[in-house]
């Protein structure tokens, strides 16, 4: 995981020549658990601690989601599932992963009660 994740913030740090003074760069991630897809939102912080949004890049997407749902189908467990990520790079190069179940979510992309 730790390379597929490397791997994305190269290509995701290919499009910070738009942020000037970047300190923190965020890649958040939906993973669509019942069919084939992903949703992304990329932003940088920059020192003024303002957001601002980068695109993702639609190159490596299909690489990025392939290696989430090997990742996933090795990994998920009853007890560990998620739907959302967020993969934190600090201007430092020091990196945080975070996973989690959002109810809400699955609820609204489902209709699910």
């Amino acid at each position: 995981m730790e390379k597929v994740i490397e791997t994305t913030f190269k290509q995701v740090l290919s499009n910070l020549h738009k942020v000037d003074n970047w300190e923190t760069c965020v890649l958040v991630m939906e993973y669509y658990n019942r069919e084939p897809g992903v949703g992304y939102k990329a932003y940088c912080t920059n020192k003024s601690g303002q957001n601002v949004d980068i695109d993702a890049d639609v190159n490596y997407d299909f690489l990025f989601l392939y290696k989430i749902i090997e990742w996933n189908r090795e990994n998920a467990t009853s007890s560990n599932l998620w739907n959302k990520a967020q993969f934190s790079l600090n201007i430092k190069g020091s990196f945080e992963i975070k996973t989690w179940w959002d109810e809400e979510f699955q609820k609204k992309l489902y209709n699910e009660d």
